[in-house]
């Protein structure tokens, strides 16, 4: 599954795959993600990396149950899913036909319920390297285990 934007390199790929005597995969094309703008997602909307929405606070299971509802819809319309129950309900007849905007009001929205499902122990473990950044590391240290 990739985007739509390698659809005119798939004729070549899959004459590659041939030529080597190779089975070609069955690719599936989805539409890109969008800017507020309407235009193709990139840097200069701001964070595009896995490791810069990491670096703001951002979950890994919420940035999985964020894009996962960018393009791809469950039959339930949920909008909250832990990645297990991503996996589950997966189907490809659910992908969107149009692309999707990237709403980074709605990723801050998604991480802070993950953040309110969290074990005390996880979230601490999350916070520690925000006090620890923003040189807070003694107040943590000293909160101790009634943080």
């Amino acid at each position: 599954i990739r985007g739509e934007d390698h659809i005119s390199n798939t004729p070549k790929q899959i004459l590659l795959y041939l030529a080597l005597d190779g089975k070609p995969p069955k690719f599936g094309h989805v539409p890109l993600i969008l800017g507020a703008d309407g235009k193709r997602l990139s840097k200069r909307h701001g964070a595009t990396s896995v490791l810069a929405f990491s670096e703001q606070g951002i979950l890994p299971e919420a940035m999985f149950n964020f894009l996962a509802l960018l393009g791809w819809s469950a039959k339930d319309n949920q909008e909250f899913y832990q990645p297990e129950e991503i996996i589950a309900r997966f189907q490809p007849s659910g992908f969107n036909n149009t692309g999707a905007v990237f709403d980074e009001d709605k990723l801050q929205w998604v991480n802070a319920r993950h953040i309110r499902q969290l074990d005390i122990q996880r979230l601490k473990q999350t916070v520690r390297p925000y006090f620890i950044q923003n040189d807070l590391g003694d107040i943590y240290d000293a909160a101790g285990e009634d943080f």
